[in-house]
């Protein structure tokens, strides 16, 4: 009720999602004959395409529910969006139906997706249509089984399947399978650790992108349960909100997601460093509505800043309604005072980044070791990013669009700025992976506000070797190498 239909920038969000449900509802096929929902989407083969169903039909739910959209409240529209969910349940997504193509499809996406329906029309369901689908998510996700991320989407579709079927016990269950994923990672693997490195596919720094996904949606399901019966007590839960502080707050320079915590998506144009770094402040805007006071004015002060700075890219489109009316209410408090300019150098050595930050520049140094790789190429993606952590150094300041403006696909990647390297022509995701030998990284934080940082490197694949240093005091910074060696 609160979203408002006046203000420009929501309302062309509501308008966006009319225009998307409505696309859908035209294009859906309404014959009682029909063999699928869409002639693009056929039914049986790919459990992407039955997924992708379950999601227009939820777009459909969405611009009905949505205020402002020209969907609004449309009565046709829910009863034919209720019908086809009905369909989809009945015939494809039941105790009984044949489980094809990946698992994730049946045990994560159409869960969630089908959850989301159930709650946009629930007051247009009759209860046995509630009730299958609630049966048809306890046969799919009946048990906590994963970790990380895909733990953190089992615990949100058995809590959302609590609230929806009204089970306390499912509610339980998804809260408390919450724990493993709030833990600090002490063993090296995945996960998020004290110095607010977050590390996927075991060796690996995806803050801004595995990382960025389970803090937005661990964040929203806190939300969700605060105040209730079934608040969560676990301690454990005061780590998201340090979280925001050690691996979000250094990272975000102007609303962009620095590209060195981002794997192998810095390749994938559809993931624009800005676009990640707004999804990323996504939990900031949740967690300041149930946080302790401090941290709750801590975190408006910094989206305020954040999306006043960010003049390359709108932030409210990269965000859901809901998000977008909360930040609008925060940058429109004038009792809300953006932060100032952050002055700090963070160091995370358990991924090998380091962030130093001055007045009108941000300076990211991205290194490997032993224990962190190189880079990661997966499915013909960042096949170049050869040397983007053998010591390569991003500068961030008032050109906004510097990473953005198609900076991969045209940077000479076997010049990178800070690396030391040779001429050997190297192959599509050559070393994808590999590990440097060497343990010697890492360096010393001086006052939270100087620092120096060092690797011994070594060439994946050829004889070079060098010793470099970065030494960061003020707002100089001194890059040293010594027993740069190569026989090749």
């Amino acid at each position: 009720a609160g979203f408002s239909t006046t203000d420009p920038v929501l309302r062309g969000k509501a308008v966006t999602i009319g225009d998307e449900g409505e696309k859908h509802w035209k294009s859906m096929e309404k014959d009682p004959s029909r063999q699928a929902l869409w002639k693009d989407l056929p039914l049986g083969g790919k459990s992407g395409f039955l997924f992708q169903s379950f999601e227009r039909v939820e777009a459909m739910a969405l611009a009905y529910a949505t205020r402002g959209s020209k969907l609004f409240g449309n009565e046709k529209l829910a009863a034919d969006a209720a019908e086809a969910l009905n369909w989809l349940i009945a015939g494809h997504f039941h105790p009984s139906a044949r489980e094809y193509g990946g698992g994730w499809d049946w045990q994560i996406g159409m869960p969630l997706s089908l959850n989301n329906s159930l709650v946009l029309l629930y007051d247009k369901l009759k209860p046995v249509q509630v009730d299958a689908g609630m049966a048809a998510i306890d046969h799919f996700q009946g048990d906590i089984k994963m970790s990380g991320a895909n733990r953190l989407w089992e615990c949100e579709v058995i809590i959302l399947r609590g609230v929806i079927g009204k089970s306390a016990e499912k509610l339980i269950q998804g809260r408390d399978g919450l724990a493993p994923v709030l833990k600090d990672t002490e063993r090296w693997g995945d996960g998020y650790y004290k110095d607010g490195s977050f590390i996927q596919h075991g060796r690996i720094p995806y803050n801004g992108g595995y990382g960025k996904s389970l803090f937005r949606d661990m964040t929203d399901v806190l939300w969700l349960l605060s105040g209730s019966t079934w608040d969560l007590k676990d301690p454990d839960r005061n780590n998201v909100f340090r979280w925001a502080y050690d691996s979000y707050e250094p990272f975000i320079y102007k609303g962009e997601m620095m590209d060195m915590v981002r794997g192998r998506e810095i390749a994938q144009p559809s993931r624009d460093p800005h676009k990640i770094g707004h999804q990323a402040m996504h939990p900031f805007v949740r967690l300041a509505q149930f946080a302790a006071p401090e941290d709750a004015a801590r975190y408006k002060s910094m989206l305020k800043t954040w999306i006043q700075e960010d003049t390359h890219r709108d932030f409210y489109q990269d965000v859901p309604p809901d998000i977008a009316s909360l930040a609008r209410a925060i940058t429109n408090d004038a009792s809300v005072k953006p932060r100032p300019e952050l002055v700090r150098h963070h160091r995370s050595p358990m991924m090998a980044r380091v962030v130093h930050l001055r007045p009108g520049f941000g300076f990211g140094l991205a290194m490997n070791s032993n224990k962190v790789g190189s880079y990661e190429a997966i499915n013909s993606t960042n096949g170049r990013g050869w040397y983007t952590s053998d010591g390569m150094t991003y500068l961030y300041n008032k050109d906004l669009a510097q990473f953005s403006d198609h900076f991969w696909p045209t940077v000479n990647s076997y010049r990178l700025p800070g690396t030391t390297v040779d001429t050997v022509e190297r192959k599509t995701a050559e070393g994808n992976n590999a590990l440097n030998p060497n343990n010697w990284v890492g360096g010393s934080d001086l006052g939270g506000e100087s620092g120096i940082s060092g690797m011994q490197l070594k060439g994946f694949g050829v004889s070079l070797t060098a010793k470099k240093s970065w030494f960061m005091f003020g707002g100089g910074i001194v890059a040293m190498g010594c027993g740069c060696h190569s026989t090749d």
